[in-house]
């Protein structure tokens, strides 16, 4: 059971570890820019950019609804999984 959950194999994995190490790496670079112990008391500025806030307003929506249809989806075969299950313990 272990190593079918924890398997990479056919996972989006692969295709999502590169982008979330960038915006870690990068998440982290600008955090330890702008705190003052690291930066001996001259912290990075980063100036407001309402470009980045509404470019992020814009991309969550379509990112809610995919989240959702692919968490419906999910539920649907955990359920189909479990009706089937029902069925080869009860033939059993």
């Amino acid at each position: 059971v272990f190593s079918s959950f924890c398997a990479f194999r056919g996972r989006a994995l692969a295709h999502i570890l590169l982008p979330l190490l960038v915006i870690m790496v990068e998440a982290t670079v600008v955090a330890m820019l702008s705190h003052p112990a690291v930066m001996a008391d001259r912290p990075l500025v980063i100036p407001a950019s309402h470009a980045f806030e509404d470019f992020y307003r814009m991309l969550g929506v379509p990112v809610s609804f995919l989240l959702v249809f692919r968490l419906n989806r999910a539920a649907v075969r955990f359920y189909d999984s479990r009706a089937a299950f029902g069925k080869l313990i009860e033939c059993s």
